[in-house]
């Protein structure tokens, strides 16, 4: 099998995307394109803190203040296992260019960095427009390392210029079809949860005294499959398309717009079956109302594992340990020992030095060996 396709093949497990040539301009109609700032009157507080977080920050147009990756002298430049292919990040007029250099073809190219795609809290990618179609850079940022690295599914030492971003993954990076030189539809924001909220603020609008929510989906009351569907439509790993990008709203049954989930795909990983993992645990399985907001609030950055933990308590006040070296006090150990860390079998970026792995946290939820959670 040629490096190419391997690299292709690899590919398609990051993205959990199709590759072609296909534009990646989705066609279904979205109504809402920034739905935060038609919430903010009356949601205000709620919009500030979820502006903060990954999800909101897991796309946006390129720039100096969105571009993790350093564009300083000796450290803007990747070199590769091969010494005559390297990437110089630069800035220029008209903004942050990638440039590929190989020598031995006597080629220099400079693409411009488009969009970004991650929040950067473990890493980003980055891509670029070429008329209505959205490529993929070869270069990546990993935070772990802060350093420029071959982005997932590329193989280090050889040039791809060709990878085309399909619309299944703007469609779990983004909350509407991305346009070039458009500013909107960046981020994972209001309606991509609670669908497009038109006819809830003009009747809200009108009626300024009625507090009960009217024409909107609100999650919470959509039941355990329902709600589940919310979130599994970008964190249930790899699945067919039936439907357009950005042709699912929240509410409607998620089985008319992707097939089921890739056999034998239940992975940790960054577009791994997460939701798949957590409803075979015995935790979802003994406890009828638990979603994915049982531990997340989707509204705020949540990042200490300690008050992640306190979840636990719900069902296990007082957990008994055969090891009297653990407490029975929910703490982030709680978290680390029954949802370790693992490295992804996936997203693994070849380097001249080596592979490097990123980790993820698994939601299957469970009693793991010791030496499961080495490396945390």
């Amino acid at each position: 099998m040629s490096r190419r396709l391997l690299g292709l093949l690899a590919l398609v497990a990051w993205s959990g995307c199709k590759v072609g040539t296909a534009p990646a301009v989705a066609v279904a109609p979205v109504k809402a394109e920034d739905s935060a700032a038609s919430c903010r009157p009356c949601h205000g507080d709620i919009v500030e803190r979820s502006a903060e977080t990954a999800h909101a920050h897991t796309s946006a147009p390129a720039s100096e203040e969105t571009v993790r990756g350093s564009f300083a002298p000796g450290r803007n430049l990747l070199r590769t296992g091969n010494p005559a292919l390297s990437f110089l990040m630069e800035k220029r007029d008209g903004g942050l260019f990638h440039v590929s250099r190989d020598s031995a073809r006597g080629l220099e190219r400079a693409d411009r960095f488009d969009v970004v795609f991650g929040s950067g809290r473990k890493g980003q990618t980055y891509l670029y427009w070429r008329g209505q179609a959205l490529l993929q850079l070869q270069v990546s940022w990993l935070r772990e390392a802060d350093a420029w690295m071959n982005g997932p599914g590329y193989t280090d030492g050889v040039l791809d210029l060709e990878r085309v971003v399909m619309p299944r993954c703007v469609e779990c990076h983004a909350s509407a079809p991305l346009k070039p030189g458009d500013g909107k539809g960046f981020g994972v924001t209001c309606a991509s949860c609670h669908g497009d909220g038109t006819a809830h603020v003009a009747w809200h609008s009108a009626h300024p005294g009625e507090k009960a929510g009217r024409d909107i989906v609100h999650p919470g009351k959509l039941g355990q499959e329902k709600a589940l569907e919310g979130c599994a439509v970008c964190h249930s790993g790899m699945r067919s398309m039936k439907s357009p990008a950005f042709s699912w709203h929240p509410g409607e049954p998620l089985e008319g717009h992707l097939g089921p989930p890739a056999p034998g795909r239940d992975v940790v990983d960054a577009h791994g079956n997460q939701v798949g993992l957590l409803a075979k645990t015995k935790c979802f399985q003994g406890s009828p109302g638990m979603t994915c907001s049982t531990c997340h609030d989707v509204h705020q950055t949540q990042r200490s594992l300690d008050a992640l933990a306190a979840s636990c308590t719900g069902c296990h006040a007082a957990p008994k340990h055969t090891d009297p070296a653990i407490s029975s006090a929910p703490s982030a150990g709680c978290v680390e020992c029954h949802m370790p860390n693992v490295p992804s079998g996936l997203i693994r970026l070849q380097t001249p030095a080596g592979v490097v792995a990123q980790k993820y946290r698994s939601h299957a939820i469970g009693i793991y060996p010791a030496a499961a959670g080495q490396g945390r």
